[in-house]
């Protein structure tokens, strides 16, 4: 026996690639390089051996080296960036390791680990941005810790989610609103109580999940690729994969980051103006700023500097890897807090992480992996209410403020950091993975977990003079939790046919169990102005929510591939579920797929110009499961008053049940090519994709006769939505040196959304709060869901403006997405790294300068002496339900997200220091628009809504209504791997 030791760099510019496996070839025996990219072997056989290095973005090297007992054996590989890895093992939902070109459907990959060494992404939803053709990931709010919309080939539901599921290590996890309570103007009352109506930002589950954990994602598009999981993955699947050890003789790996920064409103600050007209210079009491200057002067005055911070953060983790002859293991601690640029913006997140893997024989491997996460989000008074930036922006220069107020704000700092709206949790995942191989043709998988989510949240407002309602205070408390228990088990069975056919039979069974808790107490009306619980209210009220969720699913797949190039796959899936009507028992989910890489075959083989090509395509269908209460007619207390003027307590019907509802079902049709060109150097992967959402949840009314009541309706699978579209990504290396290497991608991506049936007599279907539906939005046959329908004002005869007929404007939602990312490596050492981010295609409502112009009259426009009188009054005169065409603008952009600069220390300087690896960097987020269209307001990326919600009353409603944009983050950290 002897050993074999090296080093593995990247081809061209020499950089070190860490988390490298490198096994020798026949043999149990690997390792994993080191933050220098060295690795060793010990324990080799003697004699001739070859030796394989692999990494993930990377073509594997293979080398020969004669091992002898006395002497080590060396072998360096460079590898090369790989623009298309067909050889590259993916998650599909059976046992066993799949390979990329027997997979009939796009299937995306972000490399995490490598991403994090260039950019310093704080949530979950920060590193899902811009990376992947096809996948729209929309942040609502600037406030850290708000969370943003994840949709994956277009909205696919008009009352169910339109959200992927997500997979941690191949645990099931919740990953919607994480239970604050909306910063709505409205107070949070029964059923509504995460949900209110009126706007507001919310947390996400997904984004308690520490980004420096994690070590890929896997994303798998539609229903064409997520039938084996089942009746609630029509809209895609997020896989996320975290950091693991490697078995294998090597050094413990122990890498430390501590990284500090700061954010800043860094858009322009929209001015006030004031014209001293006759009327403003004779009350001169309340407008003590005309006084003194001529008649017809306009004044103009900034006024959110007042309110606004310097916001900043902080970021501490540390982390080991490392492994034996029959054992790995990662372990990480982290702790990471920001700022945002008000009082009472926070969001605070800390965390551990342990991955055992244990390998007591050659067909027997079993993991446990755990992660805990403790955080803290506070959200300020932002969005449809009356915070700083209402209160700010609305001021009129030189108006004198109410005894005890403060100029150019209305209310005063101190009331406003008084209020409190903020979630706390403790979160688990925990999971168990048996890798079982009784032999080698039959495989067997098995994952137990649980994701265990405990909160407490709480939302207070003072007793204020501010209009804040309630303004004689309030607080609500709230505990909700969240728990999601799985058990996976997959098999598959492998045997050889012929000399060139295959099969590849897989079977499995999935059960999922979903419960949601939460019980809310809450006090209204405060006898003292400090008082800020409960107990201390007049009015005191409490409610429970709860709900459970029970699914089973089982799945049969056979893949029969010929001469390791021809795959042709069909499978099966069959589900059942307590959320299935009463009527319904079971349902079933056919696929089909087939796979060819033609540069294997006969008519490209040996193409010079043409390194890969796999042709592919797909159909399959999947589930979107209705909300777990749909089937059940239920009830509320609600209050009122008797008779005799006294209030009373009554049950209301909240809901009438369907005992035949059942899942939506999404049909998709997916077909694209995988190729590379230029020796691996560029890469192109295109797909057209064309999918259906049948048996559409729709709210049907329910004529009074049958029910009493009028304005009710139940969910009925009666409608049929529509979505089409083309995605492509370009992958390339342009130069490949020692002096200069350059890596770049691009992402392109269309989405055609149509409402193709609603399945009643009417065409259209409002929603939103109120009996009159969203002010400018519906849901109409023949157009995207959400569609902005608007009115343009008319001037009459008696010459009043009135609103004009209902005409169709555009999608709410983004049509077309572009990224363009570029790395530049200069001498192995130096990194610059650059993300572009565009979307377009769509419209979003200000409806922040519709109330700085009509209500408040302090936008430029209402005081520019140039601009005609009758334009003034149009604007002033008209409700915005309509005139909204003059509001409603293309939400067109092109942001600059990210650029970050690492320095890379020499290996034999961070020697010096006792370190194998010593990294600077410095990193800009959301640095700034590069185009913004005709856009008027501060940021057309936001949505004063937030994390859309099934079924509440805005969760379709985009608009701009005070809502704070994107901060500019700038970080500096340093990273140490020893």
């Amino acid at each position: 026996e002897g050993t074999v030791r090296g080093t593995v760099t990247e081809a061209g510019s020499r950089r070190p690639l860490s988390g490298a496996q490198v096994a020798v070839v026949g043999t149990g025996l690997a390792a994993v390089t080191d933050a220098a990219g060295r690795y060793t072997l010990v324990n080799v056989p003697s004699g001739n051996r070859r030796v394989r290095a692999s990494l993930l973005g990377f073509s594997a090297a293979e080398r020969a080296v004669v091992v002898a007992p006395s002497t080590p054996a060396e072998a360096d590989f460079a590898l090369s960036a790989a623009a298309v890895a067909l050889d590259e093992i993916v998650v599909t939902g059976t046992a066993g390791a799949v390979s990329r070109r027997t997979v009939g459907n796009a299937i995306s990959t972000i490399n995490v680990a490598e991403v994090s060494h260039v950019v310093a992404n704080n949530s979950v939803t920060e590193l899902l941005q811009a990376k992947v053709p096809g996948m729209s990931v929309s942040a609502s709010s600037g406030a850290p810790g708000t969370a943003g919309n994840i949709r994956i080939r277009g909205v696919t539901s008009l009352a169910a989610n339109s959200a992927p599921v997500v997979y941690v290590d191949g645990v099931r996890v919740y990953s919607g609103h994480a239970g604050n309570f909306k910063n709505s103007y409205q107070q949070p009352s029964q059923d509504q109580s995460v949900t209110a109506g009126g706007g507001g930002q919310a947390v996400s589950a997904l984004d308690a999940i520490n980004p420096e954990d994690i070590e890929s994602i896997e994303v798998i598009k539609g229903p064409a690729a997520s039938t084996l999981y089942g009746a609630d993955a029509a809209n895609g699947v997020i896989q996320i994969i975290t950091k693991k050890g490697k078995p294998g003789e090597q050094k413990l790996e122990w890498n430390a980051r501590v990284q500090a920064g700061s954010s800043d409103w860094a858009l322009a600050r929209p001015a006030n103006y004031t014209t001293c007209d006759a009327a403003h210079q004779a009350a001169a009491a309340e407008w003590f700023g005309c006084t003194s200057v001529p008649t017809g002067t306009v004044l103009t005055e900034n006024f959110l500097d007042q309110v606004l911070q310097t916001g900043g953060l902080t970021g501490y983790s540390l982390s080991v890897r490392g492994g034996g002859q029959g054992y790995s293991f990662f372990a990480a601690l982290d702790d990471t807090g920001e700022d945002g640029v008000f009082s009472n913006s926070t969001s605070d997140r800390t965390g551990a992480r342990g991955n055992f893997t244990f390998y007591p024989t050659d067909r027997v491997d079993f993991s446990v992996n755990l992660g805990y996460t403790r955080s803290r989000t506070n959200i300020p008074l932002l969005d449809n209410s009356s915070g700083a930036v209402q209160g700010a922006l609305m001021y009129q220069p030189g108006r004198t403020p109410l005894p005890g107020r403060v100029y150019g704000l209305g209310n005063t700092p101190a009331e406003l950091a008084r209020y409190e709206n903020s979630l706390s949790g403790d979160r688990i995942i925990l999971g168990t993975t048996l890798n079982f191989r009784p032999a080698d043709w039959f495989r067997n998988r098995l994952v137990i977990g649980g994701d265990l989510n405990a909160g407490r949240a709480v939302r207070y407002v003072p007793r204020n003079d501010i209009g804040l309602l309630p303004t004689g205070g309030q607080v609500t408390e709230g505990s909700p939790r969240q728990t999601v228990y799985s058990l996976d088990y997959a098999g598959t069975v492998e045997r050889a046919l012929t000399g060139s056919l295959t099969s590849a039979l897989s079977f499995g069974a999935q059960y999922t169990t979903t419960t949601y808790r939460n019980a809310i107490a809450q006090g209204t009306n405060f006898e003292v102005g400090k008082a800020s619980t409960v107990s201390q209210a007049d009015v005191l009220r409490g409610w429970d929510e709860f709900n459970q969720t029970r699914s089973l699913g089982f799945f049969g797949q056979e893949q029969l591939g010929w001469s390791d190039r021809l795959f042709v796959t069909g499978a099966l899936r069959v589900d059942n579920s307590s959320v299935f009507g009463q009527n319904i028992k079971q349902l079933y989910y056919p696929k089909l797929s087939v796979s060819y890489v033609a540069t294997e075959g006969p008519v490209f083989r040996g193409r010079s110009w043409l390194d890969e090509l796999k042709l592919r395509a797909a159909w399959g269908q999947a589930g979107n499961a209705p909300g777990s209460v749909a089937r059940e007619t239920y009830y509320i207390m609600a209050t009122g008053v008797d008779a005799s003027g006294q209030e009373i307590r009554y049950p209301a019907l909240a809901q009438i049940g369907n005992p035949d509802i059942r899942p939506e079902r999404g049909s998709e049709f997916e077909a694209g090519f995988d190729a590379a060109f230029l020796g691996n150097r560029l890469g192109i992967e295109f797909t057209a994709y064309d999918k259906t959402t049948r048996d559409a949840l729709i709210p049907v009314p329910i004529p009074v006769s049958e029910v009493g009541i009028p304005n009710y309706s139940q969910l009925q699978n009666v409608g049929r939505i529509s979505n089409r579209g083309l995605e492509l990504g370009l992958t390339g290396t342009p130069l490949q040196g020692r002096a200069l290497t350059w890596d770049t991608r691009l992402s392109l991506s269309t989405n055609r959304n149509r409402i193709a049936d609603l399945g009643i007599a009417q065409d259209t279907i409002r929603f939103g709060a109120g009996p009159t539906g969203s002010v400018s939005q519906l849901h109409v046959v023949g157009h995207p869901l959400g569609a902005f329908f608007v009115r343009d004002p008319v001037l009459g005869a008696d010459g009043q403006y009135t609103a004009g007929p209902v005409r169709y404007l555009g999608p709410s939602l983004p049509t077309r997405e572009a990224s363009l990312s570029n790395t530049f490596t200069v001498l192995g050492n130096l990194r610059l790294f650059t993300l572009v981010d565009y979307k377009g295609g769509n419209y979003l409502l200000n409806a922040t300068e519709y109330w700085r112009c009509s209500q408040a009259a302090v936008c430029e426009e209402m005081n520019d002496p140039s601009v005609p009188a009758e334009r003034k009054k149009l604007l002033t005169s008209v409700a915005l339900k309509d005139a909204d065409a003059l509001y409603t603008q293309r939400a067109d952009f092109v942001k600059l997200r990210d650029v970050s600069l690492t320095y890379t220390v020499p290996s034999t300087l961070a020697r010096r220091f006792r370190t194998d690896r010593m990294a600077l960097t410095l990193a800009g987020h959301n640095l700034g628009f590069l185009w913004k269209g005709e856009y008027t307001g501060l940021d057309p990326e936001v949505s004063f809504a937030g994390l859309d919600q099934p079924g509440a009353d805005y969760a379709w409603v985009r608009q701009d209504f005070f809502t704070m944009p994107m901060l500019r983050r700038i970080t500096a950290s340093i990273d140490v791997s020893f």
